[in-house]
């Protein structure tokens, strides 16, 4: 995890509060703080399904779902239609910014269609880096967006393998090394 056991969570929010955007919604308010502290800090995604929250929260399954469809039809989070039975889905939560790894100034827009393969990632304040997009050539398609930054469309199964999470200066530094033994890899996980 990054920025030292911190949680960021964006002012607008409060905005919103006192808008009324989330009057009657306190329990939907905790789901939407839950899924910010269970996001992977690299990508702005989560793998979660409403089933396990409910579980974990000894909420009524119907209620979590409820609350799930309220951050989506509110643009707050995106996520496949499913019955979650098939386990985990990818939540992505937009507008979220990732604060490690090589998409840090770019921001989450969400899925780029309907078959949620692909996520949208912006830069911030339209800028872009070139480091970026080098590290994303044959991965990632660098499309110009009608503001005229440069937006990444990342492959979703990329992302869950952590393929394009790293900075170039992190896997130039790991190419160079040799891999260790997958004992020996689990064997100090146990600390051993």
């Amino acid at each position: 995890m990054s920025d030292q056991g911190f949680l960021r969570l964006r002012n607008g929010i409060l905005e919103h509060v006192d808008e009324g955007v989330w009057y009657g919604h306190l329990r939907a308010y905790g789901l939407y703080v839950y899924l910010l502290q269970r996001r992977k800090w690299a990508s702005g995604i989560v793998w979660t399904n409403a089933r396990s929250i409910a579980t974990s929260f000894g909420e009524p399954l119907s209620s979590i779902q409820q609350d799930f469809r309220f951050l989506r039809e509110r643009n707050y989070i995106q996520y496949p239609s499913g019955n979650g039975r098939r386990g985990n889905y990818p939540v992505c939560l937009i507008n979220d910014q990732p604060t490690e790894g090589m998409l840090m100034g770019y921001r989450l827009n969400g899925f780029a269609d309907s078959t949620f393969q692909t996520i949208i990632y912006e830069p911030i304040n339209g800028q872009h880096t070139d480091a970026v997009l080098r590290a994303c050539a044959g991965w990632a398609e660098d499309r110009l967006t009608a503001g005229g930054g440069h937006a990444l469309h990342m492959p979703l199964q990329d992302i869950r393998q952590s393929r394009l999470l790293d900075s170039e200066d992190e896997r130039g530094k790991s190419e160079g090394a040799e891999a260790p033994p997958k004992s020996e890899t689990r064997s100090k996980k146990a600390g051993a």
